[in-house]
């Protein structure tokens, strides 16, 4: 009898035609970790039956949901920004290359989230998990790692017991902490040790369960949109920039550029820019705590533009888009 192992894992995704429609999966995800499952809801029979124990329990919601972690990387990263902001233009040619700019924003409340099936290997077992719509959306790394990509989402259905698609990594080098850079109203933020970006969607979970002949979620919408983050700065005259614009009350435009040392052709790069028009520091002002580093943490949160709320632009090979 085999053992399952965590390093026998592996997973992919494909866009839905519709919402809960499955697919057969087509871009890779380098998995980290996940919990994503169908919690079930079990009812408990209220009724008396003349003995002192329960009688038994009944299935109620079949709730999919959960999280996975993955490393991002330039074939991978493309898709997923859609799926969690909603908006792809169409792909922008840079000058006479073979490099593309795909820009991803947040749809709104006339525009519906895109779907994707999930199909998770665990080594003994495979399931794919349909109707998948992203609720929340975490960009995180710190020196020394790569970037990483946390996704928490809610779903339609699981199948289990189904045969695992032959997916193979990305040949593409993943970005990673090193390559990044972070400008403050287009100013270059010097000493900046790690970044946490966090989108949500704020999905209605419950709302989707609903009197249609079904255990399942019958569908999935986004309420409101919200966006906060973190920079882990050393304390510097020029990091104090950003407790002057604590202390002021004042918006400042955040930009985080992730440039990959693999180029699409010469001189042209991998690169993942997110840009937040406006954002208003939350603190922390930095304090003494002993004679050595004065630790500087920066907490943000993104407010109403008229023109983007955030947009995540990914430089790439791809002429099409990601959502097509």
């Amino acid at each position: 009898m085999p053992l399952g192992i965590g390093a026998q894992g592996q997973a992919g995704i494909i866009k839905e035609a519709s919402w809960g429609a499955g697919g057969t999966v087509n871009t890779y995800l380098e998995l980290v970790s996940e919990n994503v499952r169908s919690n079930i809801e079990m009812l408990e029979a209220p009724h008396v039956f003349g003995s002192r124990n329960i009688y038994k329990y009944y299935h109620g919601a079949h709730d999919i949901g959960g999280t996975f972690s993955m490393v991002v990387n330039p074939d991978n990263i493309g898709l997923l920004l859609y799926m969690a902001l909603g908006v792809e233009g169409n792909p922008a040619q840079v000058a006479a290359t073979t490099a593309y700019d795909h820009e991803f924003t947040p749809a709104d409340m006339d525009t519906d989230l895109g779907s994707f099936a999930l199909e998770i290997e665990r080594g003994i077992d495979c399931s794919i998990y349909s109707g998948c719509t992203v609720n929340n959306f975490t960009l995180s790394a710190s020196k020394g790692s790569l970037v990483m990509a946390d996704f928490e989402i809610v779903g339609k259905a699981e199948t289990d017991g189904v045969s695992a698609q032959s997916l193979s990594p990305s040949t593409k080098l993943p970005y990673n902490f090193h390559m990044g850079s972070v400008e403050i109203a287009t100013v270059a933020a010097a000493y900046v040790n790690s970044f946490t970006m966090t989108y949500s969607n704020n999905i209605d979970v419950d709302g989707g369960f609903v009197l249609n002949a079904s255990n399942n979620r019958a569908h999935a919408y986004k309420t409101i949109g919200s966006l906060t983050g973190t920079l882990e700065c050393e304390w510097t005259s020029t990091s104090d920039a950003l407790r002057d614009a604590y202390l002021d009350n004042t918006q400042k435009q955040i930009e985080l550029i992730i440039t990959s040392t693999e180029t699409i052709e010469a001189g042209y790069y991998y690169t993942l820019s997110i840009d937040i028009p406006k954002a208003h520091v939350m603190g922390d002002p930095p304090a003494i705590g002993g004679r050595d580093r004065i630790p500087f943490s920066v907490g943000f949160e993104a407010v109403y533009d008229s023109t983007n709320f955030l947009k995540i632009t990914h430089r790439d090979a791809r002429t099409t888009k990601w959502s097509a």
